[in-house]
């Protein structure tokens, strides 16, 4: 049974767990981790956690209405086209003078040549902008591990065997080949459009790299003490995406089909009985 739902997080993970999971007898309950919404401190609100299905007026009225998305898709398809080849054809795109030179790496093509345009937006990459010691004491780090340990001792008392499935987001998958063909100082641009007192560029994307492993890090040591298996799907959807599988949409941070599949069928070979 897949209990997963839009918008979930490890709030509802384990009050959908205990409401729904456990009646159906399983004999194994994937936990899945997404670290591109799972760790938003915005989550784990106070009300939020004393009732889950709690939501502010906003939130119920304006947020989860069907008419949001209908507002914004007409927005979409009503501006999105203006001047959108402007700068396709300019030569200047990627000299730090102009206007473009912040994000004219992007859409970036996986492999090189051959392969599909993936893009994101500069908050996806600010997130990963962290030390672990700083991660270590956000809400979001200590909420997701609490949550985590009551999801665990309820699959304990039922007999039930938990997996925690460690999903990274598009930057965490991109970045080797990002780092290794986009300038430095691009980067420091790109990041530039949303982060303020940033160090030189090389260290900007040194720090980077460091900060993309923090959360996996983090929760697959938390896993380890606790005796609960870890599968990351890191290195496998950074694999597909290198032998040309397009892993994840190109202008949207979830999976694509394929990558669905490719998750699926590791899966399928990782938890054998």
């Amino acid at each position: 049974y897949n209990l997963g739902m839009s918008g979930g997080s490890p709030v509802t993970y384990l009050d959908t767990l205990q409401k729904f999971g456990v009646g159906l007898k399983p004999k194994v309950a994937l936990y899945m981790l997404y670290e591109g919404n799972d760790f938003r401190d915005s989550n784990f609100r106070a009300a939020k956690l004393q009732d889950p299905r709690g939501a502010s007026l906003s939130e119920r009225i304006f947020k989860a209405s069907p008419l949001r998305r209908l507002i914004k898709e007409s927005v979409l398809r009503t501006f999105q086209p203006i001047g959108r080849d402007r700068f396709c054809d300019d030569p200047r795109i990627n000299d730090p003078s102009h206007r473009m030179y912040p994000v004219a790496w992007l859409p970036i093509e996986i492999p090189a040549g051959g392969g599909y345009g993936y893009a994101f937006d500069v908050k996806r990459l600010e997130q990963h902008y962290i030390t672990e010691d700083q991660f270590r004491c956000s809400t979001a780090c200590k909420e997701s591990l609490r949550l985590m340990q009551e999801a665990k001792a309820v699959c304990d008392a039922n007999g039930i065997r938990m997996i925690v499935v460690y999903a990274p987001d598009t930057p965490h998958v991109l970045f080797d080949d990002i780092a290794a063909r986009v300038p430095a100082a691009q980067l420091h641009a790109f990041s530039a459009t949303r982060m303020d007192d940033l160090p030189e560029p090389e260290t900007v994307v040194a720090e980077l790299k460091e900060g993309l492993a923090v959360r996996q890090r983090v929760m697959e040591a938390f896993c380890a003490a606790q005796n609960i298996p870890f599968i990351p799907l890191t290195d496998i959807l950074r694999q597909k995406t290198q032998e040309g599988v397009k892993t994840y949409y190109s202008y949207d941070q979830h999976w694509s089909p394929e990558g669905h599949q490719v998750v699926a069928d590791y899966l399928a070979e990782r938890i054998k009985p």
